[in-house]
Formats: structure tokens, C-alpha cells, sequence
């Protein structure tokens, strides 16, 4: 994968995000005094308390296990199918998101045969989401894009909408990882068309800006250009940071490739701008190295120099997060594994204590 596609597509996921407004925060309070209020374990706290799971899922994430473990204890006790693989879902997603991709696949699978068993859309589409999600972190792209084709399916006779817009963005997402240009093409602008249908700016933009570097890619400059300038203006009118920096990242590519060193260098410039201003040391690495070439085509090797330095700086700064990142995994996971080798050892000496408690009464009354 590119350093282009890595930076665009970090950045234009990042756009189709749902933004927490003060409207979901009060929202979250009503539901999260639902919960507390309705006490009752049936179906309908079963979906209150999954309702809830959404608007941790982009908070507090810590707060969901207890949330979707209940949830799927009474679902399993009153055979509530539904909100099973609903539950399932949730819990899939915490452990992508957390990274523990190898216990959130056999959770989704399970999820799956539920949702095609009772036919029911919102659960498929949810399932294939989260299956997509692990095919593409484990670079099994054309399994990903199996999951993502088939919601594609799913939600094609219903009316235009962002929801739907996303679909077809995530297929074209897709072609893109596996270097297949001419597909992702047709579904960014069908991402585009439906999106302009309903009204739908935010999809709009990001459409846009996928396929300037799609022409980019494919070298159709003048087309990339045009496209790259929209989402860049869009996201300079509502202040998307990442966004603007992603897109100069990308014109500057494209002017190199175009022989425009002194405009490339422009770009990145400000690229590396809104970078250090957000502290984003992995895109900063990228972006040296970038500034380090444009630099040089411009035969200013004294200024090459200090950006190679610069993005070497920043390339051992990357590694130490990672090595960090996997040490804090590993220990986490120890962590889980130590508190369920307790839980076992509790229940296991519980078990042993009842069974010795059952000999004491059989002797009393004279069974031993």
C-alpha cells in the first residue's frame, strides 16, 4: 500500500465518521436513564441496552462489555435471536477496536449464519461490516471486498442515503487496495452520484477527493486536480484539519508527477503545517520524505538534507509508538487471559467446595 493511499485513506474514512454533537450527548443521557429506570430483563431492555452501545462505541469504549454481555445473557435466556447476533455485533466491534481480531472473527461468523438465518437486512449489513473491517486489517482484501459487495446488494433497491452512499464508497475503498483502478473508479462515482441525490456534502466531498487520487493514480492530472480543489475548499469552509493536510499531501504528488517541483513543494509545505500543528508524527514521517524529494528535484540539497533528517527523526518516533502499542497489546491480553484463569480457578474450587458440602450432608444422614 502507497504512502498516497495509506494518507488518503486514514483521512477520507475519517470524513465519513459521524461527528458527536451535543444532540447525541443528550441523547446518550436519556437512554443511559432508560437503562437505569427499566429494570426488567426482556427484549426490551435487551435493545435498550444495545441502543446505549452506540454511543459509547465512539466515547468511552470501556463502558460497553458489561452493556453487551448482559444483553446477550438475556437474549440467550428468552431465545431472542435478534437480539443474539445484535449483541454479537457489538461485542465483534469491541474487539476490533481494541485490536483482538483473533476472538472478534469467530464472534462475527457466528453473527453472520444468525442474520442469514432470520433474513434480517440490519444485521447482515452490521456483520458484514465487521467481517470487511477484519478481512482488510489482515489484508485479505478480496474477502473484504466479498463483504462489502454483498451489502451493496442488500441496500440496492432502497432510496438514496449517506448509509447508502457508504456502501458503495467502501467497495471502491476496496478496489483500491487491490490496485484495481478502473472498479474503484465506477463505485467512488456512484459513491458520488448518490450522494449528490440525497444532498449529502460531507459524501460529496469525500467522494470527490477519492477519486482525485484515483486519477492521480491513474494519471488524469487536470481530472485529479479539479476533484482534490473541491474537497480541499470543502473541508477549509468546516475546518477539517486532517482533511486539508491529506489533500495537499495528495496535489503535491500530483504536481511532482506533473514536473511543478515549486508548486509540489507549496503543497507539502502546507501539508506539513496542519501535521505538526495536530502532532501527527506518522503522517509527518511521510511527508518529510516527501518534501526531502521534492526538495532535491529543486536542487536545494541543503534544505534535502534537513528533510530527511527530519523524517528519519520522525520514522524512529513511529517505531517507538508501535513497539509500545504491541507491548501495551501484550499485556493487555495477558491481563485477560490472567483474570480468566482466575474466574476458572474460582468457579472450579466453587465446584469442588459444593461437591465436598454434598458428601458432608450425604454422611449426616447416613448415605456416605
Amino acid at each position: 500500500m502507497t504512502i498516497i493511499y495509506r494518507l488518503a485513506f486514514c483521512v477520507f474514512l475519517t470524513l465519513w465518521m459521524p461527528f458527536r454533537s451535543a444532540a447525541q450527548a443528550a441523547r446518550l443521557d436519556s437512554v443511559k436513564a432508560l437503562v437505569e429506570a427499566y429494570q426488567f430483563k426482556d427484549t426490551t431492555r435487551v435493545n435498550l441496552l444495545l441502543d446505549l452501545t452506540r454511543y459509547y462505541a465512539s466515547g468511552d469504549i470501556t463502558q460497553n462489555p458489561p452493556l453487551f454481555e448482559e444483553a446477550l445473557e438475556i437474549s440467550k435466556r428468552l431465545n431472542y435471536a435478534k437480539g443474539i447476533g445484535s449483541a454479537l455485533n457489538v461485542q465483534c466491534k469491541h474487539f476490533i477496536i481494541t485490536g483482538a481480531l483473533d476472538r472478534a472473527l469467530p464472534i462475527a461468523l457466528q453473527a453472520k449464519h444468525i442474520f442469514d438465518s432470520l433474513n434480517y437486512k440490519a444485521g447482515q449489513i452490521g456483520t458484514n461490516n465487521n467481517l470487511a473491517r477484519i478481512y482488510n486489517v489482515n489484508g485479505e482484501f478480496n474477502k473484504s471486498l466479498e463483504m462489502h459487495l454483498e451489502n451493496v446488494h442488500l441496500v440496492m433497491e432502497q432510496p438514496d442515503s449517506p448509509d447508502k452512499a457508504g456502501m458503495y464508497f467502501y467497495v471502491a475503498k476496496t478496489y483500491e487496495s487491490l490496485m484495481d483502478f478502473d472498479s474503484a473508479e465506477v463505485y467512488y462515482q456512484k459513491a458520488l452520484d448518490i450522494s449528490s441525490t440525497c444532498g449529502f456534502q460531507t459524501g460529496i466531498a469525500i467522494a470527490e477527493g477519492s477519486l482525485g487520487g484515483i486519477y492521480n493514480k491513474l494519471g488524469r492530472f487536470d481530472q485529479a486536480i479539479k476533484y482534490l480543489n473541491r474537497t480541499l475548499a470543502f473541508s477549509e469552509s468546516y475546518g477539517h484539519t486532517t482533511n486539508i493536510a491529506a489533500s495537499c499531501f495528495t496535489l503535491a504528488d500530483i504536481y511532482f508527477r506533473k514536473g511543478d517541483f515549486q508548486q509540489a513543494l507549496n503543497y507539502i509545505n502546507r501539508s506539513i503545517q496542519v501535521y505538526e500543528e495536530l502532532g501527527t508524527n506518522r503522517m509527518l514521517k511521510d511527508s518529510y520524505l516527501a518534501q526531502t524529494k521534492y526538495r532535491e528535484a529543486l536542487n536545494d540539497y541543503r534544505g534535502a538534507l534537513q528533510s530527511l533528517k527530519l523524517h528519519v527523526d520522525f520514522k524512529d518516533s513511529v517505531f517507538s509508538e508501535n513497539k509500545m502499542k504491541v507491548i501495551e497489546e501484550l499485556q493487555a491480553k495477558y491481563e485477560t487471559e490472567k483474570k480468566e484463569a482466575e474466574i476458572l480457578s474460582l468457579f472450579q474450587r466453587s465446584q469442588i467446595q459444593d461437591l465436598q458440602l454434598q458428601k458432608q450432608r450425604y454422611g449426616l444422614f447416613g448415605l456416605g
